[in-house]
């Protein structure tokens, strides 16, 4: 008996059908199960300058009070869409119409179809990294690096009690578009996240930062602070059955915002 298709054989096989019009909605719409499944993430929630939050986020949201954000580097092995990858993020932590969201302000990976993906669809300023992370059920860790520029790295070891904690606390709201003089949309995404086990313990963090990736601005620097290393579902149904977790726009931001950003999001 054959082994059933595995998702990027049928990927693959979606690909090989030129001209047919279904492909794009099969790929994108045609997922089973969660986006990504069984996702290896470690993250942790920092402090951060409240000046550079406020300089960094677009119009429509506020900085929390503290100025936080949640930063991470996560292994997605398998994906609906039929790639692995690497990513790594900064999450700030902001307030939309008086509810706490998220907005991501800086992200890299090491695939250019989810770059693309990220890019075109959800509004994450996705960019091109080296990702190097190591977890298992005692440790974890990363570098992530730009321009030979180390821009994140930590380290945690001999990871303490077990953390149910999700890997993102709160819905995420970015801003998509071009510099042009039309306006970018802020769009939500809800992302459905089951936690399969997850340790949390000190880590030893460094962020860096370079012209083009200036995270370094953030204050972060050099610290031990509590972080957690987890497995996760992200995207999960019945919440989620698409390779693209459901968005929606939520409002508009003035194209001199986006103008402003852009380098920092293309560079």
């Amino acid at each position: 008996m054959n082994a059933p298709a595995s998702r990027a054989d049928r990927v693959q096989a979606l690909l090989a059908k030129r001209g047919d019009l279904r492909r794009t909605a099969v790929l994108l719409l045609g997922g089973e199960g969660p986006v990504w499944p069984r996702a290896r993430i470690a993250v942790f929630d920092a402090p951060v300058d409240a000046a550079a939050a406020r300089a960094w986020l677009p119009p429509g949201l506020r900085s929390s009070d503290p100025a936080r954000a949640t930063i991470f580097v996560a292994d997605y092995p398998e994906t609906t869409f039929g790639v692995a990858y690497r990513e790594a993020g900064v999450l700030l932590h902001a307030v939309h119409r008086r509810r706490p969201v998220l907005h991501c302000a800086w992200m890299v990976v090491d695939n250019d179809t989810a770059l693309i993906l990220g890019r075109e669809l959800l509004g994450f300023p996705k960019k091109l990294a080296e990702i190097d992370f190591l977890m298992d059920a005692g440790s974890a860790t990363a570098r992530v690096r730009r321009g030979g520029v180390s821009l994140i790295a930590f380290h945690m070891e001999g990871a303490g009690p077990r953390s149910d904690r999700e890997p993102f606390t709160r819905p995420i709201v970015n801003a998509r578009g071009i510099p042009s003089l039309l306006p970018a949309v802020l769009y939500r995404m809800d992302v459905p996240q089951r936690v399969h086990e997850g340790r949390r313990g000190t880590m030893t963090v460094e962020i860096g930062g370079s012209a083009a990736d200036p995270l370094d601005r953030f204050g972060v620097g050099k610290r031990e602070i509590p972080g957690d290393a987890m497995v996760a579902d992200l995207a999960v149904p019945p919440a989620a059955r698409r390779s693209v977790p459901p968005v929606r726009p939520v409002g508009l931001v003035r194209p001199t915002w986006l103008a402003k950003h852009y380098p920092e999001r293309a560079w």
